[in-house]
Parts: structure tokens; C-alpha cells; sequence
């Protein structure tokens, strides 16, 4: 990925926009808990086209340049309803309301990662367990 990402001259022969911790805008009280969340994809490289997904592949392929995950942003659907969620307990916060996704990045969030879309976040291990055992939409 570091051979992809750190050169100016491939990020644009492949038309890479970065990656998806550069389109997050997470605040600094929610920055651990979405790290240790979304660990295995924060690192996920955003590219215009499947066409330049295949091309990068291709090419850190023949470089040896490891592994990658690739995300197309081509097909995103603008979305510019603020996410939210109704819930009565404080205790437990929507994962999608933490990240500061500008509002053209939340759909194609949704249909890539539904489970986390899904997920909520607590302080804690005692509330966590205590939500998800006595309600059920946690």
C-alpha cells in the first residue's frame, strides 16, 4: 500500500483519492474508539473507478508491493440527510454518527460496510454487555 500511496506521480496514474481514514473527520474524543472499530479497513484506498482498482492491482502485483484494499467511489449516491438514530439510552452512540463522513461518502459507507453501519459504540464492556443482552436493537 505504502508503494501506492507514497508517490504523487502512481496516486495519480491510478487516480487514487486516498485513503478511508482521509475522508473521515472523527472528533478527538471518538478518534480510539474508531480506530479499534474500523482498524481493518481505515486503510482501505479510495480510487475513482473499478478500472484503476484493477490497474493498481496489476501493478502491485508485478512491484511485489504486498496487499491492498481497494474501494470504488464511481457509483456513490449523494446523500445529504444527516445519519442519526433514536435511541432512549445515552449510553450508546451509532458508530456512523462518530466518523464525519461528509454527506456524499455516508451511502457508499452504508452499502460497503452494512455491519458497521449497524454497530454502536459504549464506554464500556459492562454497558455493552448489559444493552446488548436487555435490548434488541443494539
Amino acid at each position: 500500500m505504502q508503494k501506492l500511496l507514497g508517490d504523487k506521480k502512481i496516486q495519480k496514474q491510478f487516480n487514487l483519492v486516498g485513503t478511508l481514514a482521509d475522508i473521515l473527520s472523527v472528533k478527538a474524543e471518538n478518534e480510539t474508539i474508531v480506530e479499534k472499530v474500523l482498524t481493518d479497513v481505515l486503510q482501505t484506498i479510495l480510487v475513482k473507478q473499478s478500472a484503476d482498482a484493477v490497474n493498481a492491482i496489476e501493478w502491485l502485483s508485478k512491484q511485489k508491493g504486498g496487499q491492498a484494499s481497494f474501494l470504488v467511489i464511481e457509483n456513490k449516491v449523494d446523500s445529504k440527510e444527516k445519519v442519526t438514530i433514536n435511541i432512549d439510552d445515552k449510553r450508546a452512540r451509532k458508530l456512523l454518527n462518530l466518523l464525519g463522513l461528509k454527506s456524499e461518502y455516508i451511502s457508499l459507507f452504508q452499502l460497503t460496510f452494512p455491519e458497521l453501519t449497524k454497530a454502536f459504540v459504549t464506554d464500556n464492556l459492562d454497558t455493552a454487555l448489559e444493552l446488548s443482552t436487555n435490548k434488541s436493537e443494539y
